[in-house]
């Protein structure tokens, strides 16, 4: 009896409580441990997946309605400019000489337009000013990149470039093919499918400069600027007719160039027959009758 006694109390933990009186309580074996430890890991996992996911579908959502505030505010600006599309291509303040483009983008080699409030927000320079007056309309919250500035890693303020064919301006030298439209009113893009014409796109941020995003219609592969990725390889494009979309990038090399932190250099992009390039030229604008 005694020895029942003793192999039983090996098994089970005796907890007395003054109250209560004595119950048992049988323990826990490592293997059950050691399985309940693993659940908890697989829950864990799979909730944070679940987060992560939720978090990626939030900042598309953004993004893309980040493009349709901007298609918005062309058709404004258009509305209020006697049908004439916002001024677009590339400048710093001083050497867009008192004129205005939608926003004022700079060549890349001068990372302080990524950080100047005034490109984006003063009304004497940018034409969107007056209508669109948040900094976080103009910024993929997908790109937490930052750039050097005088040894200090600053946040490029804009994503977004407004294609190279609408509204670009004739006091700058045009990278556009002459033979295809660039549109300079709304009633122009009557000559196109406006639901297939782009119009404001997601750049990457290591590529990210110009006011306007530059599409080398006829290049060979010549990839101007770079879209952005960021998006699980897709990028936010818009179109003419206001609606905005994910693009799926197809091609790895696409991806792998736009990835590249800082792109120094934008003739180097050559990517002859490049799908995505030809996806971009399609998509820019459309020859001219006759051309």
């Amino acid at each position: 009896m005694k020895r029942q006694t003793g192999k039983a109390n090996a098994r089970v933990a005796t907890r007395c409580s003054l109250a209560l009186g004595c119950r048992d309580i049988a323990a826990f074996t490592l293997t059950e441990l050691l399985v309940v430890v693993a659940v908890i890991a697989i829950l864990a996992a799979l909730l944070l997946s679940a987060v992560s996911q939720a978090k990626s579908k939030a900042s598309q959502a953004t993004c893309l309605n980040n493009l349709r505030q901007l298609s918005t505010t062309t058709f404004l600006y258009a509305d209020d400019q006697n049908d004439a599309l916002p001024p677009n291509g590339y400048g710093s303040a001083k050497s867009i000489a008192g004129n205005r483009l939608w926003v004022v983008g700079d060549e890349h080699l001068d990372p302080h337009a990524y950080t100047n409030v005034d490109y984006i927000l003063n009304p004497e320079l940018a034409a969107f000013a007056p209508y669109v007056r948040s900094l976080g309309t103009y910024k993929c919250p997908a790109d937490r990149g930052t750039v050097l500035i005088d040894g200090k890693p600053h946040q490029r303020l804009r994503n977004y470039s407004l294609n190279s064919y609408i509204g670009w301006v004739d006091w700058l030298f045009s990278f556009n093919k002459p033979s295809y439209w660039t549109f300079q009113k709304t009633s122009h893009l009557s000559s196109v499918n406006p639901a297939d014409t782009l119009l404001f796109l997601d750049v990457s941020p290591g590529n990210i400069c110009y006011s306007a995003f530059v599409i080398r219609i006829g290049s060979d592969g010549h990839f101007y600027h770079l879209p952005g990725t960021q998006h699980g390889r897709r990028g936010a494009v818009s179109f003419a007719d206001g609606h905005a979309a994910m693009h799926k990038w197809l091609e790895p090399r696409t991806i792998e160039e736009a990835e590249v932190p800082w792109i120094p250099n934008h003739w180097t992009l050559w990517l002859k027959g490049n799908n995505d390039l030809g996806w971009l030229m399609e998509h820019a604008s459309a020859p001219k009758p006759g051309e």
